[in-house]
């Protein structure tokens, strides 16, 4: 037999002939349970054997069956154990209602799962809708939970919280102007394994987000439309088909650092890979045996084993051929850089075989480069690989709420220094402001502190050092002086953010001021605070978010503000010049007025005939700036200016141009002015 390079597991079938091959590395006998599809007992119960030629550190149990029903479902026992799930089953039951707790085991065992055999959900990926090619410069990343996207009531789907929820909202997406969406986890997970309740409510708390993977190929049941056992994988399909038709790319934010199965004490599931071969599949600690926690999750996942990265490199491979998505993100993805003791790795084995592996060429590969540790590979991750800037997202925010007056950090960024310190190019980061960890983003400028009392652990969860500001009010405020310098701020993030090189990514609901009432860790919140609210007939929402017409008013916004950057896109990759030090006027010309929060950023290209002006001031006074001339034969004309009031920040139509003779330009408080350098003859006769 070939070596590992062509094991294939899992159940497949061929010519009416079903082939099962699973590890299970210590075992001395791997039985397999079969039943009829939602039968509770097993029709037939077989023994596989050990197949003796495979290398090590693979131990392959295989069997052949014919006659099998076209849909049945099946466990392995390893030694007579408990029943367990196959790691490489495409398809999970037993998860179909969403926050059904009677068919768990107890507290902290969660549901009963089942590999499930179905008809294949496609044929090869030639029958999917043709992918989309987006140009990286002007790549726009969505990042949306699947239920939490249209679950309220106001999205106004016919089947909210659903995949298919997702495609109704499809024109929103294509208005606003991204290109790529980001679906927050949809590997199957259970999401009634939290055991905590809200102490000021009594209700039940789940895990809504999802990061805790029980499979690394099905998708989640529970965000089907369809109950039936199966449905998921086709609803699933046909969403992305119906993405990549609207000229979507679409990328699954992926979970291979940690899994639902804890550290392995007496009160933690043990669903499948723990049962079958726990040493290759997670880290310990070789002097006590324990489970290494490097992700916050109660385990690591050894992802540098033969083993593992057999099993990541086909589930990555599974979800191309079988699902055509686009790309990942891979959660806490530093952890790929860990080695047998959990020691960092100058090189990953794993990484370097995605990046090389012919079936993943072209797919978008997104690292969260930094896990629970605060540990980053030091050279970062290699081409292809692109990386979150979580670097610019703390310079923005320090910037713009007047916590760092020094203007260069932040201008640095916008002017093409990538992430790690620089060492990358801009082309390889991914930049936001806000996601799904943290501060959604009407909520960075409305609460300086941290408000997760619901959560359920007494306000201790979150991260402690997120860069918030809150304007003088914390939370809600009916003063109307606050609500328009939190609507200023908010415009002011998402002009600079949308003035970085590099793919930019927005949180869904921050186009709509969606708020998280101050709680920053909402992995747990399955109801309006997790939930996206669409503007509509009826009151605000209580907090501090916005109200249905400042909501589509910000959308507006947003979208106006795409559709400029798509067309300055290729003036984003070229040159640029920090006008600095920044001087007063008449002010000695050796001082250099660093501590005011304020820059003048000029970029340039198409061989210097193109020219953008960006003028920043995060501070509470207005500021004058030096005009640099416009090249030769154009003139500058202002399109965005940040301090306008809702709709007219934007100007996409024929503003008027700047006089030859203007030297200076002023920029309102905690505002932002774009300059475009343009054919005078471009003005309409």
């Amino acid at each position: 037999m070939a070596g590992a390079g062509s094991l294939r597991f899992g159940a497949r079938r061929e010519r009416g002939v079903t082939h099962f091959a699973i590890h299970a590395r210590a075992a001395h006998g791997v039985a397999l349970d079969l039943f009829e599809a939602g039968a509770e007992r097993a029709f037939t119960t077989v023994a596989l054997e050990r197949d003796q030629s495979e290398p090590e550190p693979f131990s392959v149990w295989r069997t052949e069956l014919r006659g099998l029903p076209e849909r049945f479902e099946y466990l392995y026992r390893v030694d007579g154990g408990a029943a367990l799930i196959d790691p490489y089953a495409p398809v999970l039951s037993g998860g179909e209602v969403w926050g059904r707790s009677q068919d768990a085991l107890g507290p902290g065992i969660g549901r009963r799962y089942r590999g499930l055999v179905v008809p294949p959900v496609a044929s090869p990926a030639t029958a999917h809708a043709p992918r989309p090619a987006i140009d990286p410069a002007r790549r726009v990343i969505y990042e949306l939970h699947v239920r939490g996207f249209t679950r309220h009531g106001s999205s106004g789907v016919a089947r909210p919280g659903t995949y298919p929820g997702i495609v109704e909202k499809i024109p929103h997406l294509l208005e606003l102007g991204v290109t790529t969406v980001e679906l927050m986890p949809v590997f199957e997970f259970d999401e009634t394994e939290n055991p905590r309740r809200d102490p000021a409510t009594g209700a039940r708390l789940l895990n809504f987000w999802g990061y805790s993977p029980v499979s690394f190929f099905a998708p989640k049941a529970a965000f089907a439309a369809d109950p039936s056992p199966g449905a998921a994988a086709r609803e699933l399909a046909a969403l992305v088909d119906e993405l990549h038709r609207a000229g979507l790319e679409v990328v699954f934010d992926v979970v291979y650092n940690h899994t639902a199965e804890g550290g392995g004490g007496a009160g933690d599931p043990a669903h499948s890979w723990r049962g079958l071969d726990a040493r290759a599949y997670y880290l310990g600690d070789p002097a006590t045996g324990r489970a290494l926690d490097l992700t916050g999750c109660g385990n690591t996942v050894n992802l540098n084993h033969p083993v593992t990265r057999r099993l990541v490199l086909d589930s990555l491979r599974h979800w191309v051929e079988v699902y055509g998505v686009d790309g990942f993100r891979f959660d806490l993805a530093a952890v790929l850089y860990r080695g047998d003791r959990g020691q960092p790795l100058e090189r990953s084995p794993l990484v370097e075989e995605i990046g090389a592996d012919p079936l993943l060429a072209g797919r978008l590969l997104i690292a969260e480069p930094w896990d629970a540790t605060g540990f980053s590979p030091a050279a970062g991750f290699p081409a292809p690989w692109l990386e979150w800037d979580g670097e610019m997202r703390d310079a923005l925010r320090r910037f713009a709420g007047g916590l760092e007056p020094d203007p260069r950090p932040l201008a640095r960024r916008l002017g093409g220094r990538g992430p790690q310190g620089g060492r990358l190019p801009a082309g390889r980061a991914v930049r936001f402001v806000a996601c799904h960890d943290g501060r959604p983003l009407a909520d960075v400028v409305a609460f300086a502190r941290k408000h997760n009392e619901a959560n359920g652990e007494g306000n201790r969860d979150g991260w402690d050092g997120e860069v918030a500001w809150n304007g003088g009010v914390e939370g809600p405020s009916d003063d109307p002086e606050i609500a328009a310098r939190r609507a200023r701020e908010v415009r002011l993030l998402l002009a600079l953010l949308a003035a970085a090189p590099g793919a930019i990514q927005l949180t869904a609901g921050d186009e709509l001021g969606r708020t998280q009432r101050g709680n920053t860790n909402a992995w747990c919140q399955d109801n309006e605070i997790g939930w996206v609210t669409w503007p509509g007939p009826r009151p605000p929402a209580a907090g501090a978010g916005t109200s249905d017409r400042s909501a589509r008013a910000l959308a507006a916004y947003v979208s106006k503000l795409l559709q400029l950057r798509k067309r300055l896109a290729p003036l984003l990759t070229g040159s640029s010049a920090l006008i600095e030090p920044l001087r007063a006027s008449g002010a000695d010309p050796s001082l250099e007025l660093l501590a005011l929060p304020s820059f003048l950023m000029l970029r340039t290209g198409g061989g210097g005939e193109e020219a953008w002006l960006l003028a920043v001031n995060a501070g509470a006074e207005a500021r004058r700036f030096p005009l640099p001339r416009a090249p030769a034969g154009r003139a500058w004309r202002l399109r965005v200016d940040t301090a306008r009031g809702p709709g007219g920040e934007v100007d996409l139509g024929a503003a008027p141009f700047f006089a030859d003779e203007t030297w200076q330009i002023e920029v309102a408080p905690r505002a932002a002015r774009w300059l475009v350098a343009e054919p005078r003859g471009d003005v309409p006769a």
